[in-house]
């Protein structure tokens, strides 16, 4: 079945935005498109997910809107016209961040391969994909070197371990990078994206805190940054050595027992 490129919309950071007056444009010169091609530009405020659309005439076409707070966006190119939901990931698209600017897209031919001006986040986000731009490179090798092997070596668990601490040296190189970049550039939104990204899905607060902390006060108080900040509260509660929180449970005789009863007591909880 043919993905269509709304997914794309998964993409995106969870983020909430309010409302305020219109603060963003953007202008894009992308070839010499005209109708039906039209350009479309998905992101999210308050939560919910915005689909803008217009007409591309003589490869020029603009958007203009309301955020509070910084949002990754999605602009897709649909040259022959037939609607966004007969688009697939095959589609000429690109990631960009909106913000309170006039961004510029420039491309002779796609907008995959614009040029982004007027933007400081763009910018930002530019210097991070540049100063990682060498680790994606080493993933590739070691994808290429893994789909490139014999399928009797494919299945040898000695070649998968030695691919596996490939993988792991990378995203430690990457880490790395990623962590020295939040530091000295604590004012950008782009650090606190960054930080989700080292966060992953079982981040320790205590490696992970400190980098917030670390994030100038404008880019903490952004929904996205206020969300981070309760993700972080709730590692602090699961993480090991932590108190469990307390909860009520029915023994197998119905009666309601508190954890905090078996407190100094050693407890086996079977799910």
């Amino acid at each position: 079945m043919k993905k269509t490129i709304i997914m794309l919309m998964a993409i995106l950071p969870s983020i909430l935005f309010a409302q305020t007056k219109e603060n963003f444009t953007v202008k894009s010169k992308i070839g010499n498109l005209n109708a039906p091609s039209r350009a479309y530009l998905l992101y999210q405020v308050n939560g919910k997910n915005v689909v803008d659309s217009v007409t591309i005439n003589n490869g020029a076409f603009s958007f203009h809107g309301n955020i509070k707070d910084p949002a990754s966006a999605i602009i897709v190119i649909d040259t022959k016209g037939k609607g966004l939901n007969t688009l697939d990931r095959s589609a000429d698209a690109l990631n960009i961040f909106l913000e309170n600017a006039d961004i510029v897209l420039t491309s002779t031919d796609s907008v995959s391969k614009a040029e982004i001006t007027g933007s400081k986040l763009n910018d930002d986000s530019k210097r991070l994909r540049d100063l990682l731009k060498p680790i994606t490179l080493q993933a590739k090798a070691i994808v290429a070197e893994a789909d490139a092997a014999p399928q009797a070596q494919k299945i040898n668990p000695d070649f998968q371990n030695a691919i596996q601490s490939k993988y792991k040296f990378i995203q430690l190189q990457q880490e790395t990078m990623m962590k020295k970049f939040i530091s000295e550039n604590s004012k950008s939104y782009v650090s606190l994206i960054a930080l989700s990204s080292i966060a992953g899905l079982s981040a320790d607060a205590k490696d992970i805190e400190p980098l917030f902390n670390s994030l100038s006060l404008n880019v903490k108080q952004t929904e996205t940054g206020q969300a981070f900040q309760k993700r972080i509260n709730e590692m602090k509660v699961t993480a090991i050595g932590s108190i469990a929180p307390d909860f009520t449970q029915a023994d197998t005789s119905g009666t309601p027992i508190k954890l905090s009863s078996f407190r100094g007591k050693y407890v086996l909880l079977d799910f």
